[in-house]
């Protein structure tokens, strides 16, 4: 269980359904990006290899999200996956970057994207509602966030370890910079640290 530094809370129904469709929609990006790259044949083999795995968890992941959705007559649970307000321009760019996944320095920038910034921003926002989220009434959803979290945290040390093989050379190495520092300021808070999907006002539910 993480440690808490905040008071535990609830997030209300419409809230708590908005976050995880903004989770599910970054988890399924995610997938759809590494697939992709993976498939164009991104020219290391193990690069291939973790775009191939980290597909696969980015996919359980958006499942997980999916269930955490409410099931209610007359709503349709899809409705609440949308992009995380700010993320258009980001994950535009991503799409870019995997559309030459096969050349070196697209593939340098591109992981360096994925597991330098995008992965790392969505964990400060898994970290945040872990800390906040209540025992009893977020059960499930602690559990999601913590296997989901676990998981990308493992997959951004595996990408960095093989970006820093891929990135020895110093042209490579400078490639990876400037990729990080661009993508950066496309996140929400345009700073290093900042969440991927910024948590709502929290308040105590049906309050």
């Amino acid at each position: 269980m993480a440690t808490r530094s905040e008071p535990a809370v609830a997030l209300a129904h419409e809230q708590a359904a908005a976050v995880h469709g903004a989770y599910r929609w970054v988890e399924h990006r995610l997938f759809a990006l590494a697939g992709a790259w993976a498939a164009r044949g991104a020219n290391d083999p193990g690069a291939r290899l973790l775009l191939d795995e980290a597909s696969l968890q980015h996919a359980w992941h958006a499942r997980l999200w999916a269930d955490r959705l409410p099931v209610l007559d007359g709503v349709d649970p899809d409705r609440f996956t949308v992009a995380p307000a700010g993320c258009d321009a980001l994950f535009a760019e991503l799409a870019d970057l995997g559309d030459r996944s096969g050349d070196a320095p697209a593939l340098v920038a591109g992981l360096s994207g994925l597991y330098d910034v995008v992965v790392p921003a969505l964990l400060t926002s898994y970290g945040h509602h872990r800390r906040i989220a209540t025992e009893v009434t977020d059960r499930p959803t602690e559990r999601a966030l913590g296997l989901a979290a676990s998981d990308d945290a493992a997959l951004c040390a595996a990408a960095r370890r093989l970006l820093d093989d891929l990135a020895a050379a110093p042209e490579l190495a400078a490639r990876r910079a400037a990729s990080s520092e661009r993508l950066v300021s496309l996140l929400p808070g345009s700073a290093p640290g900042s969440a991927l999907i910024a948590l709502p006002e929290s308040r105590l539910a049906g309050v």
